[in-house]
């Protein structure tokens, strides 16, 4: 999801730094889980290169997701659709809505845990797509709340030929009343903010892209609003993130989270409403 260089509350640079972990599960697919170092605070306001961020990739740990029946140790392997290119996964164990997941990850001495719930996946009723004057597109999603009385979102997305799902920009947003209507505004996501039309938070003319709508559980959705409150937040990758971090976890940093997720595909080239 992203590389998060998350500061030790510690600014003594002969601490051990802590474990950093990025993890989900959603349903219908396998966890996922990516480990790294924290940066040193010897390091603190500098800027990472690429190869100082593969040396706090952490490519020999222990990682074990359990559901409440059976406890899995993922495999460790190269996988270049993430960055950091290196990830924990297994074959043995896919998300189910309504269960529990637990993660135990052990390294040099060091044992973190967590715990997530995987929450029903929500869905739109239905997309507008409309073509604005410059030439871009606006998309909305109409999107009712059923039978939960509070829940959290997050909107991801990726445009084609991008190998990751990042948070779209104003992406997380919460729903307090069972049956409330939403209209959610679908901007890019923010590493595409950066990368090709400066800050313009619409799409262009003959965009292809994927957007992953989730539900969250209250401590990822704790998390994704604090990450969203950074302005710019994708630019923060390759610097270190000062900000004290909502955590599920004990004993480390970041996150290991359940999305029940929806996605959507979509190539921008003219007016459309989509009805499910």
């Amino acid at each position: 999801m992203l590389f998060l260089l998350l500061v030790s509350c510690s600014h003594q640079p002969h601490l051990q730094p802590n474990i950093v972990v990025e993890g989900w599960i959603e349903q219908g697919k396998p966890p996922v889980v990516m480990l790294h170092e924290s940066v040193s605070s010897d390091k603190i306001g500098d800027w990472y290169t690429t190869d100082e961020l593969k040396n706090l990739v952490i490519n020999w740990g222990k990682v074990t997701i359990s559901d409440g029946e059976k406890d899995i140790i993922l495999t460790g392997k190269t996988d270049t659709m993430f960055m950091p290119p290196y990830i924990y996964t297994t074959g043995k164990m896919l998300g189910e809505a309504g269960k529990r997941y637990s993660i135990k990850v052990e390294y040099s001495g060091l044992t973190v845990t967590g715990e997530t719930q995987l929450l029903t996946p929500p869905s739109f009723e239905q997309i507008e797509i409309k073509q604005l004057k410059d030439n871009t597109f606006s998309i909305i999603g109409k999107f009712v709340e059923k039978g939960m009385p509070y829940s959290g979102y997050a909107l991801f997305g990726k445009k084609q030929g991008e190998k990751q799902y990042t948070l779209c920009f104003n992406g997380v947003f919460s729903s307090v009343n069972t049956n409330d209507t939403l209209f959610v505004d679908i901007f890019k996501a923010s590493n595409a903010m950066s990368s090709d039309n400066g800050l313009k938070t619409y799409y262009v003319l003959n965009d292809t892209i994927s957007i992953r709508f989730s539900r969250l559980d209250e401590q990822a959705y704790e998390f994704w609003n604090k990450y969203q409150s950074l302005s710019f937040s994708n630019s923060l990758i390759f610097s270190p993130v000062y900000e004290n971090y909502p955590t599920n976890l004990t004993g480390g940093l970041g996150y290991f989270f359940a999305y029940g997720a929806t996605y959507y595909n979509f190539i921008l080239n003219m007016d459309t409403v989509i009805n499910f």
